[in-house]
C-alpha cells in the first residue's frame, strides 16, 4: 500500500515538473496570448479634390462584423453563431466558413471577417450583442463615397474588398484581411498613396473576450490627399455635349489637355457607371448588367480601346521619312485629289485612296499645312508607278511605336 502511495506522488511530482517546468513556458504564452488581443485600427483613405479644391470624394463610415475565433466558448460556437445568424440574416454555414477562412489566414486571436457593410441598424443590434457572444466585434471602418456619381467614375474608379489572391501577395505590406484597396482609375494608381498605414492596439480583455484596458497603442497614419489636374466644371460641360452627338453611338469618348502643361483638363467616356456601387457589396443584377451591356460602361473608352488617329499620324510618317532619307522637305508631289493603287495579287482590282481636294503640286511643308493624305501615301507606301518609294509597313510600324503608340502613356 505504500509503494502505491509512493509511486502515485511521485507520479504528481512528475507531472508538476512537466506542467510548471517543462511546459511552464508554453502555458505562459498561451495564457498572454488569452489575456492580450491586438486589434487592428484603420487609416483613412486620402481625399480626392479637382484642381480648383472642389471635393470629388470622401469618406464615410462602413461597419463589418468580426469575432475573435480564440474567444468563442469551447462549446458554444454554434449557438454564438447562431445569435449572429439571426441577425444579420446569414447562414450559419457561411459564418463557419468565413471564421474557418479567418483562422488559416489570420490565426485563431485575430478579428475574423463575418460580414462588411452593415446596415446601421443591423449594426446597433450586434452592438447589443457583443456582451453576450465572447469575441465578437462591430468595426466601423472608412468607406467612400463619391460626390459627382457616374460624372468622373473612370477616372476616379473605385475601390473593394482585397481578395484571398490579393491578401497573400499583399499581408507583407500591413493590409489587413477585411482592408478596401483601390480596383481601378486613380484609387488604384495611387493605391500606395492614399492607402495611409494602419494603426494597432493592444488591449487587455477578460475569458469572455471583453476589453479591460488598453496596454498600448500605436495610431494610424491616415493617406495623402490628391489634387486632380482635372476641372470637374469642365468635366460636366465635356459630358453635356459627347451624350448630345452620341446619341446614335454604343460608345464616344473625348479629351481636353493643356497643350502647354500637359496636364489633363477632362477625359469622358461613355457609357458611364456610378462608382458609388461597389462601395458596398454590388448586386448581382447590377453587375451582369454592366458587364452584359453592348457599350461596356466598365471600359475607359478613352485610354483602353485602339483608334485609327487620323491625320495626327501624318508627323510619324513625316518625321520617319526624313530620318530614313525617303523624302526631304523639298520632296515634291502632285495631289490630284486621290492616288490609286493596284491590289498586288489582281491588277484588275484597283484601290481608290482619296484627299480632302485636288491640292496641286505640294513640297514637304505644304504636305503637313494643307494635311493633304495624297503627300503621306506617297511617303508612307510609295508609288510605284512613279518610281517613288516609300516607307513600308514594317518601318511605320517601328516609328509608330517609337513615338508610343500602343503604350500607357503614363
Amino acid at each position: 500500500m505504500r509503494g502505491l502511495v509512493i509511486l502515485m506522488f511521485g507520479i504528481l511530482v512528475i507531472q508538476l515538473i512537466n506542467l510548471q517546468v517543462i511546459k511552464g513556458e508554453e502555458y505562459r504564452e498561451q495564457a498572454e496570448i488569452n489575456a492580450l488581443r491586438e486589434i487592428p485600427v484603420p487609416a483613412n483613405r486620402g481625399l480626392i479634390y479637382d484642381r480648383n479644391g472642389t471635393l470629388l470624394v470622401q469618406n464615410t463610415a462602413r461597419f463589418s462584423a468580426t469575432i475573435i475565433p480564440g474567444d468563442l466558448p469551447d462549446r458554444g460556437e454554434r449557438t454564438a453563431y447562431r445569435m449572429i445568424s439571426n441577425v444579420i440574416g446569414m447562414p450559419i454555414s457561411e459564418i463557419e466558413a468565413m471564421v474557418a477562412e479567418g483562422i488559416v489566414n489570420q490565426g485563431e486571436f485575430s478579428p475574423a471577417l463575418i460580414k462588411s457593410d452593415l446596415d446601421r441598424e443591423v449594426a446597433l443590434t450586434l452592438i447589443e450583442l457583443e456582451p453576450h457572444v465572447p469575441g465578437l466585434s462591430v468595426q466601423v471602418e472608412p468607406s467612400r463615397n463619391y460626390l459627382s456619381g457616374d460624372l468622373l467614375s473612370h477616372i476616379l474608379g473605385y475601390t473593394g474588398p482585397i481578395s484571398a489572391e490579393e491578401y497573400a501577395v499583399l499581408a507583407d505590406e500591413g493590409y489587413l484581411y477585411q482592408d478596401y484597396l483601390g480596383k481601378s482609375g486613380v484609387e488604384l494608381s495611387y493605391e500606395d498613396v492614399l492607402r495611409g498605414k494602419a494603426g494597432k492596439k493592444l488591449v487587455e480583455v477578460d475569458a469572455a473576450g471583453r476589453e479591460l484596458r488598453v496596454i498600448s497603442e500605436r495610431r494610424p497614419i491616415d493617406g495623402t490627399n490628391l489634387v486632380l489636374t482635372i476641372d470637374i466644371e469642365l468635366q460636366e460641360a465635356v459630358n453635356d455635349i459627347l451624350a448630345e452627338y452620341s446619341t446614335d453611338a454604343d460608345t464616344a469618348a473625348a479629351a481636353v489637355i493643356d497643350v502647354k502643361t500637359g496636364e489633363l483638363l477632362s477625359m469622358v467616356s461613355l457609357p458611364t457607371f456610378d462608382n458609388n456601387l461597389f462601395s458596398g457589396p454590388i448586386s448581382a443584377d447590377d453587375l451582369a448588367g454592366l458587364i452584359e451591356s453592348p457599350g461596356k460602361p466598365l471600359v475607359n473608352h478613352a485610354i483602353s480601346d485602339r483608334y485609327p488617329p487620323g491625320s495626327t499620324f501624318k508627323t510619324i510618317v513625316g518625321s520617319a521619312a526624313l530620318q530614313e532619307d525617303i523624302a526631304t522637305t523639298g520632296t515634291t508631289i502632285v495631289s490630284r485629289g486621290y492616288i490609286n493603287v493596284e491590289n498586288e495579287f489582281d491588277p484588275n482590282v484597283i484601290y481608290v485612296y482619296r484627299d480632302w481636294a485636288p491640292l496641286g503640286v505640294l513640297d514637304f511643308y505644304d504636305g503637313i499645312a494643307m494635311s493633304s493624305n495624297v503627300y503621306f501615301y506617297y511617303l508612307a507606301g510609295g508609288f510605284a508607278d512613279e518610281g517613288f518609294r516609300g516607307l513600308g509597313a514594317d518601318r511605320v510600324a517601328e516609328y509608330a511605336r517609337a513615338f508610343g503608340l500602343g503604350s500607357p502613356t503614363g
